[in-house]
């Protein structure tokens, strides 16, 4: 999927993803799963004992699509210096992805997304769900370190706000 690494950028880069689930996937919900910092898309489908371990499996058996992402760096997804892969930029290309999802990019359009997080992908899909929340119907966070360094914190926190400050949107 060809992205941009900011908003008025060109969309020069291209992120592999894997979207799976099951027929018809029109009109329905989407995990959009993002691996943490060093880890990649075998974090929800792992080939070891797949029927116990693969996220993947379970939600597509759950009657759940899963676009199952590459990030930039990672494997067949484009590696641009290392100094244009910041949060902002991952934010920025899972909102493309969104978008897509949802537009119908993929050759069904979406009704519902759900971001899934672990670990620095739990920052991404904080700031993603913060950022862009008209256009997340869901966050989970599957792992998160307790302790960060004072830099990182300061810019995780800036991708965070109160629930109450949806105006009831998460009331139920």
């Amino acid at each position: 999927v060809p992205v941009a690494l900011g908003p008025g950028r060109p969309a020069d880069q291209h992120i592999v993803v894997e979207l799976c689930g099951p027929a018809p996937l029109a009109g329905r919900v989407v995990h959009v799963l993002i691996s943490g910092a060093t880890y990649g898309p075998t974090t929800w489908d792992l080939p070891y004992q797949p029927e116990r371990y693969s996220y993947v499996r379970a939600m597509n058996e759950a009657g759940i699509a899963t676009l199952n992402v590459t990030r930039l760096g990672m494997a067949d997804s484009s590696h641009p210096e290392s100094s244009e892969v910041t949060t902002d930029s991952q934010i920025h290309i899972f909102r493309q992805l969104i978008d897509a999802l949802r537009g119908g990019r993929f050759g069904v359009a979406f009704d519902k997304v759900v971001i899934v997080g672990h670990s620095y992908g739990g920052v991404i899909a904080y700031g993603v769900g913060n950022r862009h929340a008209d256009q997340v119907d869901g966050v989970i966070i599957a792992g998160l370190q307790h302790e960060f360094d004072p830099a990182f914190l300061r810019e995780f926190w800036a991708n965070l706000h109160s629930a109450n400050e949806e105006g009831g949107r998460f009331a139920d």
